[in-house]
């Protein structure tokens, strides 16, 4: 009867351990999803094998101009938000947005991060609308909703990452390009011109 015992008590010791780890697996799982923006990029650097045939290096206010130029293709279809980009330090996204009939400057500043297959990440520094400074999960989440993107920009708002397919831009010739550079302080910004070998 004794033996009994201790072979119960040792069944629902090790009963509860299973289940403590399964719970600790289940709220890591849940808690912490998988990054899809990391899918992304490995997908990216999977499909495409390349063969650079020149680099091409710009200032920030070069960049700053052509990103700008790109962006107004987009501006007809906005109705409340307006917005440009501006590089310094850190890339700047900037604008107003209609609250209530009245046009309010917002300004999100990132960090842009040059990933393994050439596109860029830009991770979110700061956000600021009018004199408030807000979490950037629900203003991002509100451009996502309002704003009309290119399709090779992705916005993560609860990552706080924008995520730039910069090798999904379509060039002509069937010309692709990859970021290798893209250093504010420094003003050094370098990308490499390629034709997509399959």
């Amino acid at each position: 009867m004794f033996k009994n015992r201790w072979k119960t008590a040792f069944i629902i010791l090790f009963a509860a351990v299973i289940l403590t780890l399964a719970g600790i697996v289940g709220f890591y799982q849940y808690y912490f999803p998988e990054s899809e923006i990391a899918k992304l990029s490995n997908e990216r650097n999977k499909e495409e094998s390349f063969e650079t045939t020149f680099s091409i290096q710009m200032k920030k206010d070069e960049l700053n101009e052509t990103i700008n130029r790109e962006l107004e293709k987009y501006s007809d279809k906005q109705e409340n938000i307006e917005y440009s980009v501006n590089l310094n330090e850190l890339a700047t996204f900037q604008g107003y947005v209609t609250i209530f009939d009245r046009k309010v400057d917002f300004f999100l500043k990132f960090e842009p991060q040059v990933q393994p297959n050439g596109d860029l990440l830009l991770k979110e520094k700061s956000f600021q609308i009018g004199l408030f400074e807000l979490p950037s999960d629900k203003v991002l989440s509100f451009i996502k909703k309002q704003a009309s993107l290119p399709p090779e920009i992705t916005i993560d708002s609860d990552e706080g990452t924008i995520y730039m397919a910069v090798s999904d831009l379509e060039l002509k010739n069937d010309m692709r390009l990859k970021a290798r550079s893209f250093d504010l302080p420094n003003d050094e910004i370098i990308f490499d011109a390629y034709y997509p070998i399959n």
